[in-house]
């Protein structure tokens, strides 16, 4: 079995399975990927099932991501606010604040896009370029002002 860590991560916090008990198992995490033999990923899933299947029904229906259409019509935007700001990047130390932050949510994919990242949260999908423009904010309002 080989997945998406981040997401195996969250299902993991929700029932209650432990890196530990993965590791236990010959499973490993790390580097973006989750990998477990088949039959003792099967074995662990059902010794968990009853909290598999309660953290399943709290998790709310995820947004399809952007289309092509809705990406540049983003990008376009972001670089009309960027514009009607005057071009304005920020300081050093906001933008190592804002970087603190992405790294550390839970919605950040830092492999995608070759390496620039991206927020996998519902209504960005921005990149790590988003964090220089002074005209930008995050949806999820986690950014320090």
């Amino acid at each position: 079995m080989k997945t998406n860590e981040m997401a195996f991560r969250r299902m993991m916090e929700r029932a209650g399975i432990t890196e530990e008990e993965i590791v236990k198992r010959g499973g490993k995490i790390g580097n973006g990927v989750y990998e477990m033999p088949d039959e003792e990923h099967r074995k662990m899933m059902m010794e968990h099932h009853a909290q598999i299947r309660a953290s399943f029904a709290m998790i709310p229906m995820q947004p399809d991501p952007p289309t092509a259409v809705e990406l540049a019509t983003n990008f376009a935007g972001a670089m009309a606010r960027w514009a009607a700001a005057g071009f304005k990047t920020v300081d050093k130390e906001t933008l190592d604040k804002r970087t603190e932050v992405c790294e550390s949510c839970e919605f950040w994919d830092g492999a995608a896009r070759l390496g620039a990242g991206l927020c996998r949260s519902p209504g960005c999908g921005c990149t790590s370029f988003k964090r220089w423009l002074v005209s930008e904010n995050c949806p999820l309002n986690k950014w320090p002002k």
